[in-house]
């Protein structure tokens, strides 16, 4: 063999096993970085597949299953420029830009080309803010997928402490791409996944016209503290999801807070995704990013219809005189503060309508907005605040209580996973409501020595906002549970119910009255009909004193079918206090009290009990 042949063998060995060495550092890489925690939490990766559905979300036809297979399939797609991915059809460089990045600054060595990306760009300088806040929307019982609140990320080009300040800023939303309007339906398909979840970017005005103006909710702002270099990434990140992006959308667990907290887990690098895995609940997200140290500060901006109570109950007896004159369009006069409570009251009935006034209206709020001009030294109103959503209890609640019932002892444990009952400690939440879903009662009959199911509570919400001559709103409960069935004094046999009420509530910060009515429907095997139905009526009193509240729900309800008994009525009535002793245990006593009411009328079951309530 020549020395000529020989060098050639040579070199191309020699070449073949740095390309062979090269090849397997280059795999290692690529395998050692596809397990980078920051390429996980960009492809929102949970485990074995990412949360996120659509295609468009992926470079690789196994990018959704295969964290390694999407970073391959990305370095190869940001060597070009020529090809154009996703919708928008653009360079894979300007589809995900925050990939493009992390992959830059892990794989310095490769070449990479940097297209313009013009539309992101304005995208991107349209957006981005100086600095950053949660927003949270509080809870809107008339809304099943507002139930909870609501939470939205809010970028600030100036600093400020006034909404009016930042109108044109943008806030981005996770939310439920639905056509029907929130109602039972609504609720179903939310909580089985029936609608497709997005990422939303819009003017704050447009979101804030919706939560605090038309649905009246007030708004807290948590202002957070993200450096510029977060921000930037965040942005990036942002637009990837918002042009390419959906997923399944659940009330309970993925929805708008769980989607922002894996955002936020991104720029943070704090596990604010795990804290959130499984129910999560935007009042929890609050105070997860209170223990990080995240919030610099919070602020409060009431609803409309908060601003204008707060200006009406200002006024003495001859102002709201002359406020009601004034708006049955009589000529009288009027001061300053009578002028101003009409310019917010027509600005909150306007939005209560959304928009969708009379002529008349609007001619009206025309006059007095004119009228109102002439007084200019109008008094600046400090609005109260009140306790924020993060510092309420925590929503789980666990009771063990030590009962007697029909004259028998027993233990009854009861869990409820979530949110807020009208016995609970009102702080943070909003006054007078209540929302209860799957609380679970278990009891142990010393007596007949077996462990029984006390109740199932699926849900029982109530909606109980004060009735006003000026704001007539409606009051409603919903009720659905199994029970014992106490009307023949079996404890351990079991009725199902559902119940309806609608009606008016008039209550102040320590007292509670509201009379509804509406309709229940019963079924047990050992019902006539297996079935009972008719109207129901359901009262409730309620006094908040210091750390106590006392509780009364009383409901009678008449059936349009007899039982076996010839009975058609009942009478039940429920009393609680709670004494908080400190912010997660409450002291309570309980009596429940039922009677049938008609011919052979005879009390069927009471109980007193006595425990420790604990939140967390």
């Amino acid at each position: 063999m020549s020395n000529y042949l020989k060098a050639v063998l040579l070199v191309s060995l020699t070449l073949f096993v740095q390309t062979s060495r090269g090849s397997g550092l280059f795999e290692n890489k690529l395998s050692q970085i596809s397990e980078n925690i920051y390429w996980k939490r960009l492809l929102h990766f949970n485990g074995e597949e990412s949360y996120a559905d659509s295609k468009s979300f992926f470079l690789s036809e196994n990018g959704k299953t295969s964290l390694r297979d999407e970073l391959l399939a990305n370095i190869e797609a940001f060597k070009k420029v020529q090809a154009k991915y996703t919708p928008q059809k653009i360079p894979a460089q300007c589809a995900f830009p925050e990939r493009f990045q992390f992959i830059k600054e892990n794989f310095p060595e490769l070449d990479f080309k940097s297209p313009e990306c013009p539309h992101f760009k304005r995208w991107k300088s349209a957006v981005s803010g100086k600095s950053l806040s949660l927003i949270f929307a509080s809870s809107f019982v008339n809304n099943p997928s507002s139930m909870f609140g609501h939470t939205f990320l809010k970028f600030n080009k100036k600093d400020g402490d006034q909404l009016s300040l930042d109108m044109f800023n943008y806030v981005v939303a996770y939310s439920a791409k639905a056509e029907d309007s929130p109602g039972f339906l609504y609720a179903l398909k939310g909580l089985f996944g029936g609608y497709t979840g997005i990422v939303d970017v819009q003017p704050f005005y447009q979101t804030l016209r919706e939560y605090s103006k038309v649905e009246s909710r007030d708004i807290w702002e948590y202002k957070l503290g993200l450096k510029s270099k977060q921000l930037d990434s965040l942005v990036n990140h942002i637009w990837e999801l918002y042009a390419n992006a959906n997923f399944d959308y659940y009330f309970f667990d993925e929805n708008c807070t769980s989607v922002l907290a894996r955002i936020l887990a991104l720029v943070t690098n704090f596990p604010l995704d795990e804290e959130m895995v499984g129910y999560a609940l935007p009042t929890d997200f609050l105070r997860i990013l209170k223990k990080y140290k995240l919030v610099e500060k919070n602020l409060y901006y009431p609803s409309l219809r908060k601003q204008f109570f707060a200006h009406y109950d200002k006024l003495n007896d001859s102002q709201k005189e002359n406020f009601k004159l004034i708006l049955d369009n009589q000529d009288v006069g009027g001061d300053t503060k009578t002028y101003q409570a009409l310019v917010h009251y027509l600005d909150y009935i306007r939005h209560d309508h959304e928009n969708k006034v009379s002529k008349e209206f609007q001619i009206k709020q025309k006059k007095i907005y004119t009228l109102a001009s002439k007084f200019t030294n109008q008094e600046q109103m400090n609005y109260s605040k009140p306790i924020p959503p993060d510092e309420g209890h925590l929503p789980a609640r666990l009771d063990l209580l030590q009962a007697r019932e029909n004259n028998k002892e027993a233990t009854i444990l009861t869990y409820r996973p979530s949110f807020h009952s009208l016995s609970d400690p009102a702080g943070g939440y909003e006054p007078w409501s209540q929302i209860e879903l799957f609380k679970l009662s278990l009891k142990y009959n010393y007596d007949m020595k077996e462990l029984l199911l006390n109740e199932f509570l699926i849900a029982d919400i109530q909606s109980l906002p004060d009735f006003k001559f000026l704001d007539t709103n409606t009051s409603w409960s919903l009720d659905l549970r199994v029970a014992p069935l106490y009307e023949e004094a079996k404890l351990n046999a079991y009725k199902g119910s559902f119940n309806l009420n609608m009606g008016f509530t008039k209550h102040t910060h320590n007292f509670l009255f509201s009379f509804l009515t509406g309709a229940r429907v019963e079924g047990h095997e050992s019902f006539k009909n297996k079935v009972k139905v008719g109207p129901n009526i359901k009262v409730n009193l309620g006094l908040n004193i210091l750390r106590t509240r006392f509780i009364l729900e009383s409901s009678y309800f008449y059936s349009f079918f007899k039982n076996h008994q010839g009975e058609r009525d009942y009478l039940q009535s429920r009393l609680e206090l709670s004494h908080s002793v400190s912010k997660n245990w409450d002291i309570k006593m309980m009596g429940i009290y039922f009677t049938q009411v008609g011919e052979l009328s005879k009390e069927s079951y009471k109980s007193y009990s006595i425990g420790l309530a604990h939140f967390f």
